[in-house]
């Protein structure tokens, strides 16, 4: 089932847990061959200092806060998914380990007994959109209900991560207008 919704590019995503040592650099590559090494995220759900919390915002606000010069722990993160490799803007700078929570593209597990943590919002369609999937093995028919649930479940999923995947192309497309290119002009 999983397959056929990444065949229907319907982008599906697990969550894991990172730990990254900041070196007080300006910026962080992550994705395969990157600095952080895992598949690229296509977003970060969270992140962790040893005892307080790190916020994740918007470019926006990530440069007024670099801006404004303000200095002390680390204290937010800004990701840009960019493609091959996303990037990861702290600030401040600083020398840390942080764990961050990745939303990972899921792609085929390693084995069959392989964990796999969605999240929470992926529960309820996987569970209506599985009991259709296997009914017809058990020589039933899944209820009017389970249909509506499982087809607003998974349009719930698809609206959530294609406004996460546009935001992102929104901001490549900015980067695209500043260099003012013509395609007129080739």
């Amino acid at each position: 089932m999983l397959r056929n919704w990444s065949a229907r590019n319907i982008r599906l995503y697990f969550t894991t847990l990172r730990s990254v040592v900041l070196d007080g650099s300006a910026s962080y590559s992550i994705g395969s061959g990157g600095d952080i090494d895992v598949a690229r995220p296509s977003s970060i759900a969270g992140a962790q200092a040893a005892d307080y919390s790190i916020n994740i915002v918007g470019f926006a606000k990530y440069q007024q806060l670099k801006l404004s010069g303000v200095g002390g722990p680390l204290s937010v993160i800004w990701y840009n998914p960019s493609f091959p490799l996303g990037y990861i803007y702290p600030w401040p700078l600083t020398s840390e380990t942080i764990t961050l929570d990745l939303m990972i593209p899921l792609s085929e597990p390693a084995n069959i007994n392989a964990d796999v943590a969605f999240p929470t919002e992926y529960d309820e369609a996987i569970k209506y959109n599985l009991a259709i999937r296997i009914a017809p093995e058990y020589g039933k028919e899944p209820s009017p209900t389970i249909y509506a649930l499982a087809k607003s479940t998974l349009s719930a999923i698809e609206s959530k991560n294609f406004s996460e995947q546009t935001e992102a192309v929104d901001l490549e497309i900015m980067k695209l207008a500043n260099n003012r290119y013509d395609i007129d002009q080739g």
